[in-house]
């Protein structure tokens, strides 16, 4: 299985899918969550999936079946930008998001049972080879996030051109770039020209 590169400054999956839609605002954003192996590959590095598991799903089901997984979580993708940028810009909650990732949710939660594992009874998957497993595992690291706590924490970087969501867990709580070396080191050179130009 090929390993795809995404960035991984969030501070937690949900916002790690979220920004594999990079620099969002700007004029040329790049989608890195190209296809369903670049799903799996997203799953196997956010922690959400085991490799083994991985490469058997980019295997098996039609490339239709696949294209219409990958579609899915990107839906839930835009769906979760939608929520936590309204959301946390107001206290408006737009609806239609909020229902997707219910929705999304909910069938995770119907695709478990339990079962014995090790010698200990614990939440199994109904098929351990079920193309939308990297989309269950997201929805269920959604219903996660959501928890009073970390949805709270979430900022989105100060570059104009970036978009970047990320949990601000500093000490003052006054972060304000996605990656220093990145974000925070472009505006600094900015500025830094802007006040030898004048």
């Amino acid at each position: 299985m090929q390993d795809f590169k995404f960035s991984w400054y969030g501070g937690h999956p949900v916002l790690d899918l979220v920004n594999t839609f990079d620099e969002r605002v700007s004029a040329a954003p790049v989608d890195k969550l190209v296809s369903y192996e670049a799903l799996a590959s997203f799953a196997v590095q956010a922690g959400l999936m085991d490799r083994v598991t991985a490469e058997k799903l980019i295997q098996i089901g039609t490339p239709a079946a696949r294209a219409d997984v990958h579609a899915r979580v990107l839906a839930l993708r835009e769906a979760l930008w939608s929520l936590l940028q309204k959301g946390t810009a107001s206290q408006e909650i737009p609806r239609d998001a909020a229902a997707l990732l219910e929705r999304s949710i909910h069938d995770a939660l119907d695709a478990r049972e339990l079962g014995v594992v090790e010698g200990r009874v614990t939440w199994i998957w109904r098929d351990s080879q079920d193309l939308l497993l990297p989309l269950h595992m997201l929805s269920l690291a959604v219903q996660e996030f959501f928890a009073p706590g970390e949805s709270s924490l979430v900022k989105r970087c100060a570059a104009t051109d970036c978009g970047g969501l990320f949990l601000d867990t500093s000490r003052t709580h006054r972060r304000r770039w996605c990656s220093m070396a990145g974000c925070g080191n472009r505006d600094k050179v900015r500025r830094y020209r802007a006040g030898h130009d004048s």
